[in-house]
């Protein structure tokens, strides 16, 4: 799933309003960057939507970090679907560890059990499933070789 020309151009002129006052200042990007960055209401993986509309990969994939370090059962969901429409592959291999890893706790919730079920309609590499398969198999070669080491 990519994101439309209509969702860029939306996530852009809301940045625009948003960023406005401190271009009027004349701040420089990396000032308004840190703002952004550091307003705790703000979540990251809004900020990677803006990034990859930007095409700003190094503020995108510092975002990626961002959302991997923030990542917990109620927005795991929303991080992966945005990784997935912007495609962050190390971050969405990430969310699919940390499903993985927090499997109990995500089954319980509404939108993990949503993703499941609308990924089943998906056939190849697409279909969640598959990809958490494929996440467990390469986290246990994985472990595999480092113990025979």
């Amino acid at each position: 799933m990519r994101s439309t020309a209509s969702d860029c151009s939306l996530t852009k002129m809301l940045l625009y309003r948003r960023t406005r006052p401190q271009y009027r200042k004349k701040q420089s990007e990396k000032t308004i960057y840190k703002e952004t960055v550091g307003q705790s209401s703000t979540p990251y993986h809004r900020l990677l939507s803006a990034a990859g509309c930007f095409q700003l990969g190094a503020l995108q994939r510092h975002c990626e970090i961002l959302c991997a370090q923030n990542i917990d059962l109620d927005n795991a969901v929303n991080i992966y679907n945005t990784a997935k429409a912007h495609g962050a592959l190390e971050l969405s291999t990430y969310c699919e560890g940390y499903f993985l890893q927090n499997m109990a706790g995500v089954l319980e919730r509404e939108a993990f059990r949503a993703l499941i079920l609308g990924s089943e309609t998906r056939i190849g590499k697409d279909s969640l499933l598959e990809e958490l398969e494929a996440t467990l198999a390469r986290r246990l070669r994985s472990l595999l070789v480092t113990s025979q080491v």
